[in-house]
């Protein structure tokens, strides 16, 4: 797998083009501290976290979309970004 920066730099932003809705932050399950010099990406804030294995058989994921608004419902647009993550 291909960590490097702007290789996900380039994941996060084709995940970001499936997304129909901008997310308010996005996660970063920091691993490599890659992103430590960061406080955005495309005008998005980072969170930073330790990394947390999913098992759940999918692709790790580095970044994860974040929402304020607790009622809407992101379960699509997190799987739209999911899809454009992968599939760069």
């Amino acid at each position: 797998m291909n960590n490097t920066k702007d290789y996900l730099l380039n994941k996060v932003a084709a995940g970001l083009r499936r997304m129909t809705v901008t997310p308010d932050a996005l996660l970063f399950f920091d691993k490599e501290d890659l992103f430590y010099d960061r406080k955005s990406i495309c005008n998005i804030p980072i969170y930073r976290t330790c990394f947390i294995y999913q098992g759940n058989g999918q692709e790790e994921l580095s970044f994860y979309p974040l929402f304020n608004d607790p009622s809407f419902d992101s379960i699509i647009e997190v799987t739209n970004f999911r899809k454009g993550y992968e599939e760069f």
